[in-house]
């Protein structure tokens, strides 16, 4: 090949090289932005929708809580958050807690042993215990007033028909005002006027074996209450879910 022929291809070559070159450099610039995009396009839900640390603060007897078993909670509409336990009553303000406890003076709760608590339409609190009935507290005194619950000493199902148990799980409250109280030894209504009890039982049963107990009253033996807006109640009890409307 001829000097000139072979410079001018040399030529041609390296000047084509750039330009592959620059072709090149601009593809591999458009797969890393497509690439970007991609990875932005599916990542933003997940940025979107992180969620924050969640971070618990433990409240036991070290920061004032008067027992570590904690068997209900309730804020009332005074923004106080209230702690039933084994052992009193806890009203938490958001930074201490005041202790209510049974004790031999006038007003306080009839048991320490807190189980249910219940705000009713008018602001009032009311309180279920395991062995002292149905209690009430006053916020301007800050007292109690016990009615219990017209009962004998508590027991998983009582001999009288019309007893009701003292060991108060759930409290609810009907159109009319009236309170429903779960207990372990039937279904009870408070009635606020004359501060009596009725009691309603044997919602179910069913056989057992030994001859002494031919009827087993589990469904007396209640631990939820609902009610709900037609006035009908709802019952948890060992024989499983019972509707109830009350006569």
């Amino acid at each position: 090949m001829p000097l000139h022929d072979f410079l001018s291809s040399q030529t041609f070559q390296f000047s084509i090289l750039p330009e592959r070159l620059r072709h090149w450099s601009k593809q591999f610039h458009c797969v890393v932005l497509a690439a970007v995009a991609i990875l932005c396009f599916f990542d933003e839900p997940t940025l979107l929708h992180t969620q924050p640390i969640l971070k618990f603060s433990h409240y036991s007897l070290e920061q004032g809580l008067s027992q570590s078993t904690v068997f209900c909670i309730l804020q009332d509409k005074r923004g106080f958050v209230w702690v039933g336990t084994q052992d009193g009553l806890n009203r938490f303000d958001g930074y201490t807690f005041t202790v209510f406890r049974s004790s031999v003076q006038a007003g306080s709760i009839s048991d320490s042993h807190i189980q249910a608590l219940y705000e009713d339409k008018n602001g009032m609190l009311w309180i279920g215990t395991k062995n002292g009935g149905l209690s009430m507290f006053d916020y301007t005194t800050e007292k109690f007033t016990n009615f219990g619950t017209g009962s004998t000493p508590q027991g998983r199902a009582g001999t009288n028909a019309n007893s009701l148990g003292t060991d108060i799980r759930a409290i609810a409250e009907d159109a009319s005002g009236a309170l429903w109280l779960a207990t372990n030894d039937g279904l009870g209504k408070f009635d606020r006027t004359t501060h009596t009890f009725t009691t309603f039982k044997n919602f179910g049963s069913i056989p057992q074996a030994s001859d002494n107990f031919a009827i087993a009253p589990l469904a007396n033996d209640i631990y939820a209450l609902a009610a709900d807006a037609d006035g009908t109640l709802w019952l948890g009890t060992f024989e499983g879910l019972v509707k109830f409307s009350p006569p």
